[in-house]
């Protein structure tokens, strides 16, 4: 069975082709790096589309938002009695002691609702050769349950014990139970001994976030088939502990967010959490998110869920993009010219880059910084090419640079375009097309000076000529 999402035209579903027109302009003032959107109404694609050199056919790293597709892989081992919500982290882990009561006493729920008590949380676990040993081992100074604390290692450890209980990695759990009943292909999870991250390291498609996003819209089903209970949906994505720091109701499995102060109402990191799922400003509103701006947003009361992968530092300002641009106008009316000139606009997205020339001359050119890092540039008739390194991965390794994304070779992990920007001064923009990262490298063959800047992360490396 065809699990694709069938297309339409932003008016065909009820969608003001204006207003998604707005949300884009919205994101382009605030210097969104927008990757890719893909907006559903009433099941269906109304709009969506990929900024060049990004593509429907590369996956994303998913970052945070694995975080969601983990509690829907707790949520089948709860249903099947491999474990509670109740249950003990520490019984599923007889070879490691405990070395306090609150470690003893943090309990599945806590994992999921990132209540656990450390403070502030136990990401340092990732550096351990061990990681459940070293969760397992952790001091935890506050009761479970008794506050909002951030947790990367939590979740981890909601992998670990379905990996344990199971016999199974997450991701090959998952496959039988969510990705086959979607029809998500070709993704992966990184993990270390043999157990997925959960927290992050899933990488997937933009439309296998909004078929996920339409899964949970419907109350669990999807392409005619049951995955979820509503019951269960609710479960994930209500409101189970308060978020804002200053409340004294963290309320666990009764939260209320009567307390907030103004300038918390409108802050999308304070609305409440549930397990792997934030609440949202507008009402009724959820989200998975991950860093960098990657998300996964479901709206009820719009009957529309939002998929977006992106390279931003400013995570809110891409929600403020939909809040303000889009759902005040959603239901405008919207003419089939306003759908082509939309349809027309997002065909055209792209990244920027500096537009440049090829060389007259050629040579090679290393530049370096104090610490070794490097950038060295081949120019000549055929061309450039450019390396940057140190790099801990084939992001990094020799890439032709292009005059223009629409020369992109789709089988290409890293993408550059530039050139000459003058006779001495060479330009270009990587983009890491799997990943929210990207490089801007300016170099000056006359000054023998250059700089590379990493986004979204804002490194910067200034060069000197070798």
């Amino acid at each position: 069975m065809d699990k694709r999402l069938k297309r339409t035209t932003p008016s065909e579903a009820g969608v003001s082709a204006a207003a998604v027109s707005r949300m884009l302009d919205l994101w382009s003032e605030r210097g969104c790096e927008i990757h890719s959107f893909m907006l559903l109404r009433h099941g269906m694609v109304a709009a969506e589309g990929w900024w060049k050199p990004y593509a429907p056919e590369y996956t994303h790293m998913l970052y945070s938002l694995s975080k969601s597709f983990t509690s829907a892989g707790a949520v089948f081992a709860v249903r099947e009695g491999y474990f509670g919500y109740d249950d003990t982290v520490a019984s599923f882990f007889p070879e490691y002691a405990p070395r306090c009561v609150n470690m003893r006493m943090m309990k599945v729920r806590h994992l999921l609702s990132m209540c656990t008590g450390h403070s502030p949380n136990a990401d340092f676990i990732f550096g351990e050769a061990d990681p459940v040993k070293a969760f397992i081992e952790s001091d935890v100074p506050r009761e479970p349950g008794s506050f909002f604390s951030y947790n990367t290692g939590a979740t981890f450890m909601v992998s670990a014990i379905i990996t344990k209980t199971t016999g199974l990695r997450l991701i090959d759990f998952l496959r039988p139970r969510l990705l086959d009943p979607l029809g998500i292909e070709g993704v992966s999870w990184d993990g270390k001994n043999g157990i997925d991250f959960g927290g992050f390291g899933f990488n997937v498609h933009t439309e296998d976030i909004a078929r996920f996003g339409q899964m949970l819209l419907a109350g669990g089903e999807y392409a005619g088939e049951r995955i979820f209970t509503p019951e269960e949906v609710h479960e994930m994505t209500t409101r189970r502990i308060n978020n804002w720091s200053g409340t004294a109701h963290p309320c666990l499995d009764d939260a209320v967010a009567d307390d907030l102060p103004e300038d918390a109402r409108n802050n999308d990191w304070c609305q409440g959490y549930g397990r792997q799922f934030w609440r949202c400003v507008p009402e009724g509103v959820y989200r998975g998110d991950g860093m960098y701006g990657q998300y996964c947003i479901v709206m009820p009361k719009q009957d529309a869920v939002m998929a977006i992968t992106s390279g931003v530092s400013n995570m809110q300002a891409v929600l403020d993009g939909i809040w303000t641009g889009l759902l005040p106008h959603i239901d405008d009316p919207s003419a089939p010219e306003d759908d082509a000139a939309l349809a027309a606009r997002c065909a055209a997205l792209e990244l920027t880059y500096s537009k440049g020339r090829g060389s007259a001359a050629s040579g090679e050119a290393v530049f370096v910084d104090a610490q070794g890092a490097s950038a060295t540039l081949r120019y000549g008739a055929d061309g450039e090419t450019l390396s940057l390194s140190p790099g801990d991965d084939d992001r990094l390794s020799a890439v032709r640079v292009l005059r223009g994304w629409s020369e992109a070779d789709k089988s290409a992990y890293t993408v550059a375009a530039g050139g000459f920007t003058s006779d001495s001064v060479f330009e270009a923009k990587l983009y890491y097309v799997t990943t929210p990262y990207s490089s801007h490298v300016k170099l000056d063959l006359a000054s023998g000076t250059g700089v590379i800047m990493h986004y979204p992360d804002g490194e910067s490396y200034e060069l000197k000529r070798k």
